[in-house]
């Protein structure tokens, strides 16, 4: 089935993202988009991860002003999402994720690094709002690196 394929894709946007594959990357997240959700998916939440990740590797190719526009709708859905109540971890990691490559996709004159710090601020904050046994789960750990990782060389 179709469905089937949302794992693999998955994980192959992932591995390339970390093999610095980010063409590879951004082509498995464009075809995982094409794909209908599952039935127990949220179809709005499976577009936005999916521009999430399609944003990132466009930031890994230096397509910085293409990833800020990839990522806009995905961004005010996450944060729409996440101001209606509890969030859940999955919401409370995506809208990390999606604040950390906003972050990234910035510019790198003056207004940008302010912005740059400002998003990697937020998106440490929605992590620090996990319970501690979320923290330990080994995608909010890394995700936790890399935002530490990007405020430590963006002076912030």
């Amino acid at each position: 089935s179709i469905f089937a394929l949302h794992g693999p894709l998955e994980v192959v946007t992932a591995a390339a993202i970390h093999l610095g594959q980010y063409d590879v990357a951004e082509a498995a997240a464009r075809r995982h988009d094409t794909l209908p959700p599952g039935q127990a998916t949220d179809p709005d939440l499976h577009q936005a991860e999916r521009q999430v990740e399609i944003a990132r590797a466009q930031v890994g190719q230096g397509k910085r002003a293409e990833a800020r526009a990839t990522l806009e709708p995905a961004l005010a859905f996450l944060k729409e999402r996440a101001g209606t109540g509890t969030t859940s971890l999955g919401l409370r990691q995506g809208l990390a994720q999606a604040l950390y490559v906003a972050a990234l996709a910035q510019a790198d004159d003056a207004a940008g690094l302010e912005e740059r710090r400002r998003l990697l601020d937020q998106a440490s904050a929605m992590l620090a709002g996990a319970s501690a046994e979320a923290l330990q789960l080994r995608t909010m750990r890394e995700l936790s690196e890399e935002i530490a990782t990007a405020r430590r060389t963006s002076g912030g």
